[in-house]
C-alpha cells in the first residue's frame, strides 16, 4: 500500500458527529443513549482544518497500521459494508443514516472500560477519488460541540479556540480511514490509547470488523518468536515443551506455503493451552486465520534447534541430526532426560 503517503492530497469534504457515551454498569448496551446527529455538521475552514489535521497526524505516522475486512462469515459487523456502501457510491449512500448505525454499534460495542467520546464519521477523498474516515474524538479543553437545528434536523455545532488549531494538541482515540484498492476496501488504522502502535482488539476486530495487514515474511517471523515465546513461559512440562518446539520447527520446515495459526494449536499445543497460545498469537500481531509462508524466512529460521539447559548446557543441531539422534524423556516438571544417541566425533574447544 502506498495509503500514507497519499494523504498529502487528503481532503474533508463531509462530516457526522455523534455522542457516544460510556457504557454504564447493569446496562446491555442500549444505543438510545447515543445523540445522534439528524443531519450533517456544517464545515467552515477552521473546522474542515481541525479534522483534516487530526487524520493526517493521527495516520501518517510510523504507528498506524494497514489493515483490510474481515470476511462477512467471520464478524458481526456492520462497519464493512458500511465502508463499501459509501465508497462505491459516496452519492447514492445516506452519510447520516450510515453514521447512525455505525454509532450504535460503537456504543454496543463498549464496556465501562472505555470512555466516552465524539464519534466523527468524515466522508473525505484523496486525489478526487472517495475515501471514508471513522474518528472517535476526545472531549477537550478548546472544543464544544454544540446541539444545533437546521431545518428541524439535530447536528452539532463545532466551536474551536484559535490555539487548538495552532498547536495541534487535539486529541484522538481511534482513527480508521478507508478506500478502494482494485474493487476492495483496504485502510489504515491508528490507536492512540494503545503504546507500541498497538491496536485494541476491540475497535480493531469488534467494531471494525477488520483484520492487521502483515507481510508473509513478517507474519512467518512473528508466528516463530510468539511461538518460542509462549513454549518457553507458558508450558511447565519439560517433555511438552520438547514436543511443540519440534512441531515448530517441522513446520516452518515443511513445504507447504501457508500457516494456519488454529490447526497449529490444534495438533501441537497441549489442549489446555491452546486457548491461551492463540490469544497470546494475537496479541504478538500474529494473524487470526490463514497466512501465507515466507518459505526463505521459515526455513532460515528452523535450520538449526537449540536445547539449552538450567546448568549451562546446551545442545545444538540441524533438525534432521535431532529427529535421529535425540530424545527426551519425562522426569518431573521441567525436568527431563536428554539422550543424544551418536558416535562422539571429539572433545575439547570446537
Amino acid at each position: 500500500m502506498s495509503f500514507r503517503k497519499d494523504l498529502r492530497t487528503l481532503e474533508v469534504n463531509r462530516v457526522v458527529i455523534h455522542i457516544v457515551p460510556r457504557c454504564e454498569p447493569n446496562e446491555s448496551g442500549d444505543a438510545d443513549r447515543c445523540t445522534l446527529s439528524e443531519t450533517e455538521t456544517k464545515l467552515d475552514p477552521r473546522t474542515r482544518e481541525y479534522f483534516l489535521s487530526r487524520l493526517k497526524t493521527s495516520l501518517s505516522s510510523i504507528m498506524s497500521r494497514e489493515v483490510m475486512f474481515l470476511a462477512a462469515e467471520h464478524t458481526e459487523s456492520p462497519i464493512p459494508e458500511c465502508v463499501r456502501s459509501y465508497l462505491n457510491d459516496p452519492t447514492a449512500c445516506d452519510l447520516v443514516a450510515t453514521s447512525q448505525s455505525c454509532a450504535r454499534y460503537l456504543y454496543r460495542c463498549q464496556n465501562r472500560v472505555n470512555p466516552a467520546g465524539i464519534l466523527a464519521i468524515a466522508g473525505c477523498s484523496i486525489d478526487g477519488l472517495p475515501v471514508l474516515a471513522l474518528m472517535k474524538l476526545e472531549p477537550e479543553a478548546g472544543i464544544s460541540y454544540r446541539p444545533a437545528e437546521v431545518n428541524g434536523q439535530r447536528t452539532f455545532e463545532m466551536r474551536i479556540e484559535d490555539d487548538l488549531l495552532l498547536t495541534g494538541k487535539g486529541r484522538v482515540f481511534k482513527v480508521g480511514l478507508f478506500r478502494l484498492h482494485n474493487g476492495d476496501p483496504e485502510g489504515l488504522v491508528s490507536d492512540h490509547q494503545m503504546a507500541s502502535g498497538d491496536i485494541a482488539r476491540f475497535y480493531l476486530q469488534t467494531f471494525l470488523g477488520a483484520k492487521l495487514v502483515v507481510s508473509p515474511d513478517v507474519a512467518t517471523k512473528q508466528f516463530d518468536e510468539a511461538t518460542r515465546t509462549f513454549i518457553n513461559k507458558e508450558i511447565e512440562d519439560g517433555t511438552d515443551r520438547s514436543s511443540v518446539y519440534v512441531h515448530l520447527v517441522s513446520e516452518l520446515s515443511r513445504e507447504s506455503t501457508t500457516i494456519n495459526p488454529r490447526e497449529f494449536a490444534r495438533s501441537c499445543i497441549p489442549e489446555q493451552l491452546r486457548d491461551s497460545y492463540i490469544e497470546h498469537l494475537l496479541r504478538a500481531g500474529v494473524p487470526e486465520g490463514t497466512f501465507d509462508k515466507d518459505l526463505e524466512t521459515a526455513r532460515s529460521r528452523a535450520r538449526q534447534l537449540h536445547y539449552a539447559f538450567r546448568q549451562g548446557i546446551s545442545i545444538v543441531g540441524s533438525e534432521s541430526a535431532f529427529r535421529d539422534t535425540f530424545r527426551v524423556q519425562k522426569l518431573c516438571g521441567r525436568t527431563v532426560r536428554a539422550i543424544v544417541e551418536d558416535e562422539l566425533k571429539r572433545v575439547g574447544r570446537r
